[in-house]
């Protein structure tokens, strides 16, 4: 148990520190993100997920007090805070996501369960998961396609089939046994250190919801590779496009390198087995979005940066787009949230202020 919960922490440690600013794109429109929310003003200390939600509101989860805030109009209209070690209660909440028939669900990968709160914010149930051979812990990464459906990314560490990735669609009908459907396995990769595959392969996907398809990406640094996928485990398509690498700086390295160690230390509770090979490139994908209108928003370039390829439901490249902020503190990276024609970026361990940029979209 021990072990399983120190690679969730660890896993959750370093989704946010590696990549660092590259030059952007000329060609993509420019777009400044002038508003903004202070979250210190609101009693937030620390933003560890965010998500719109299906009425607008905007959820933000507190990685310090490990509480969720429902914004609307940049003003708390709820908070939300079920911290315990019993039932509907967590200690480790890792991410939120929205519901597609109102509330949102909190992912607590370490506690082995997923949270349902309703269109009013209260919690109303939960999914449990288990450490065992075929029932894993929770996905460190998920989306909720229906009231009894989920799709999510685990990692698999394994001695004898190496490291590797795999996309799953549960059922939780019974929500005290969720069913694993189908699996998507991507790639298995022998001999390598499984701190090395974390930071080399970046996992991301989102759900269209309305048309019940999933966009997958495990793209690295010299390859851009979207995949489509039915809720019944079936290809339906793949993008892909050209790269150009983006070599990081030895400053870049080594600053990666160190958050890295301390991000493991944190993790397992010691250096020990710390095994890490910097990369010399920035990974080609930073993140999938579907946004409610049914586009596809591919986050491109460096953590550093928002720009983004927007497809439409054809799979046809229609925008590109690089948000700016006016801030300039340091920070690990961003996260990033689409609503109705909104968007929401907010900088992961920023070191002065915490804040929320806020725009809109066409």
């Amino acid at each position: 148990m021990k072990a399983q919960i120190s690679m969730s922490l660890l896993i959750a440690s370093i989704h946010a520190v590696t990549g660092c600013g590259a030059q952007p794109t000329e060609t993509r429109t420019v777009v400044p993100l002038t508003e903004q929310i202070t979250l210190d003003d609101l009693g937030v200390l620390g933003t560890g997920s965010l998500c719109y939600l299906s009425n607008g509101d905007l959820a933000v989860l507190d990685n310090v007090t490990q509480e969720v805030y429902i914004l609307r109009d940049g003003v708390v209209v709820a908070k939300v805070s079920s911290i315990g070690g019993g039932p509907l209660e967590y200690t480790s909440p890792t991410e939120l996501a929205p519901r597609p028939g109102g509330g949102f669900v909190l992912n607590c990968a370490p506690n082995k369960k997923i949270l349902l709160y309703d269109e009013n914010y209260l919690c109303t149930g939960e999914i449990l998961f288990f450490d065992q051979a075929l029932r894993p812990g929770t996905p460190v990464r998920m989306r909720m396609v229906s009231d009894s459906t989920l799709v999510g990314v685990d990692y698999i560490f394994d001695e004898v089939s190496g490291c590797g990735t795999r996309l799953s669609f549960w059922n939780f009908s019974n929500p005290e046994s969720p069913e694993r459907m189908y699996t998507y396995h991507t790639r298995l990769t022998e001999n390598v250190h499984p701190l090395n595959y974390l930071i080399k392969t970046a996992i991301f996907f989102d759900v269209n919801v309305d048309e019940e398809t999933v966009f997958f990406s495990d793209a690295t640094a010299d390859e851009f590779r979207v995949t489509v996928v039915s809720l019944d485990n079936q290809t339906l398509n793949t993008i892909t496009s050209e790269v150009s690498p983006q070599r990081k700086s030895q400053e870049e390295i080594s600053t990666e390198t160190e958050r890295l160690r301390t991000a493991w230390i944190r993790g397992t509770g010691s250096e020990a087995g710390f095994d890490y090979e910097p990369q010399e490139f920035h990974n080609t994908i930073q993140g999938l979005f579907c946004s409610p209108d049914g586009n596809l928003w591919v986050r491109r370039g460096t953590l550093y940066n928002l720009e983004f390829d927007i497809f439409d439901a054809n799979l046809e490249l229609v925008d590109q787009i690089r948000y700016t902020v006016p801030s300039t503190q340091e920070f690990d990276g961003w996260l990033v949230a689409l609503g109705v024609g909104e968007i929401a970026v907010a900088p992961l361990n920023p070191a002065e202020e915490n804040v929320i940029h806020l725009g809109s979209y066409q």
